[in-house]
């Protein structure tokens, strides 16, 4: 998690529009040179040119033999119990990634009658709601909320969302 990493140090990646979440377009590029060099790049692909990058040298971060050790064998021991933390945690983004496309998609869609509307906009709200309330749950539970929205919208709408689900 954030809390066991070590900062290094940071940049900042400006003029980038808002997009939905999961719909981000920028690419990170990390290099290692033969010094040891970690070089960050990061890229936004929007046609805007917005680049930024750092350089961390040994001197910016001078850990001695013991300390790497003991971090890799930090990162060895918790490595299966990250692995089920990123799960979860890729299993509620896609819950709440269905959830705003559903909505975003849904609130003016003119095909459908506004029941139908009402019905997938209350169904992802609610759920939207739900992770809010429970941001550290299994990735089964996350599972079963998404499989229980897409009941509902699918059914309704689902030759309309066809292309992003």
């Amino acid at each position: 998690m954030v809390s066991d990493n070590q900062f290094l140090g940071s940049f900042r990646l400006t003029g980038i529009p808002p997009r939905p979440a999961g719909k981000g377009l920028v690419e990170f590029e990390f290099a290692i040179d033969s010094d040891g060099i970690l070089t960050v790049t990061a890229e936004a692909l929007d046609n805007l040119g917005n680049k930024a990058s750092i350089k961390i040298t040994s001197q910016r971060c001078s850990f001695d033999s013991d300390e790497i050790e003991k971090m890799i064998r930090e990162a060895e021991r918790f490595a299966e119990e990250d692995k089920i933390i990123k799960q979860n945690v890729l299993a509620k983004n896609e819950v709440e990634r269905f959830a705003y496309l559903a909505k975003s998609r849904i609130v003016n869609e003119k095909r459908l009658s506004q029941l139908n509307r009402d019905k997938i906009i209350n169904a992802a709200t609610n759920t939207l709601e739900w992770v809010q309330m429970h941001p550290a749950e299994d990735k089964l539970i996350y599972e079963g909320k998404l499989q229980n929205l897409k009941d509902v919208v699918i059914p309704i709408a689902g030759n309309i969302l066809r292309d992003e689900l």
